[in-house]
């Protein structure tokens, strides 16, 4: 048998480490578009990941969980008191700005 180097289980350590940020590690995806000036829609997606094991001698890798969302963002929909909304022109009454946001 060859003899291990000293730091050989360091290097383990350091390879374990690595591929457990790796697999830990997730990038959402995100794209945003506009429509004119006022509207936003926003979406994104990410997967989380984690580690299960019962204690003893299993140790599993499980996708936790996939998260995608939506974000509608529609900014000053009044202005100087009328509703921008479908081109109606109604006098909304006491309001000077109005924004919608829905996810």
């Amino acid at each position: 048998m060859h003899p291990r180097a000293p730091h050989s289980k360091s290097r383990i350590c350091a390879c374990l480490f690595l591929i457990t940020g790796v697999l830990l590690w997730g990038m959402p995806t995100w794209a945003a578009t506009r429509f004119g000036p006022d509207i936003e829609v926003q979406a994104w997606y990410r997967m989380r990941h984690t580690f299960q094991t019962d204690g003893k001698d299993r140790f599993d890798w499980v996708q936790w969980r996939n998260e995608a969302y939506v974000w509608f963002i529609y900014n000053n929909m009044v202005k100087n008191g009328r509703l921008r909304l479908l081109d109606l022109g109604w006098q909304i009454p006491f309001v000077e700005n109005l924004a919608i946001s829905a996810r």
